[in-house]
């Protein structure tokens, strides 16, 4: 019984709304002038008034929509299919804190198949580049705080063979301004 009248409800509702705006749809405009020679605008006819045809209304077709990625597109070329099943910074992980007192972070990249003849990975961290045939870096004398990770595998031409892997990491240092630096002085 609830259910027949939550149906009821639901239908009477629809009617409704699809009356209104049926009405709103066939309303018509009027214009006027009033008394002080203002021109008045209304939906409802006055004494004098003249009906106002409007334009039609504007409407904007959109383009079709395409499922297609750039990579598998028609005439797409063939350098942005990724001869690599996976590319991944694994070390330091995405958002992680670091503590490191020396400064130095190792990143690790995660790669397979394994690293191809002629290609090299392409670290940049907050625009400062390392490239080399290596999937271990270590960064030294990193200053503390946050900082982005960005990495690729390029070819010898210099064209990227990966999509761009970023990680953001924070790194805490010890500064020497702590009370503990300052008590071992003489």
């Amino acid at each position: 019984m609830i259910m027949r009248s939550e149906m009821s409800l639901q239908s009477i509702t629809l009617a409704v709304c699809i009356s209104l705006v049926t009405l709103s749809a066939n309303a018509e405009i009027y214009r006027s002038t009033d008394a002080e020679g203002n021109v008045v605008y209304s939906d409802q006819p006055r004494p004098g008034s003249k009906t106002v045809d409007l334009p039609g209304l504007t409407s904007y077709q959109s383009p079709a929509y395409s499922t297609q990625t750039p990579s598998n597109s028609p005439g797409a070329d063939s350098k942005q299919t990724s001869i690599y099943s996976n590319f991944n910074i694994s070390s330091p992980a995405n958002d992680e804190t670091v503590r490191a007192n020396s400064g130095e972070i190792s990143v690790s990249i995660s790669l397979s198949p394994g690293l191809k003849a002629g290609h090299i990975v392409v670290i940049n961290m907050d625009g400062q580049i390392f490239k080399g045939k290596n999937t271990l870096y270590n960064l030294s004398n990193v200053d503390r705080g946050t900082h982005v990770l960005k990495a690729h595998v390029e070819d010898a031409a210099g064209e990227k063979q990966t999509d761009v892997v970023s990680h953001t990491f924070h790194l805490k240092r010890t500064s020497v301004n702590s009370p503990a630096n300052k008590a071992s002085k003489p």
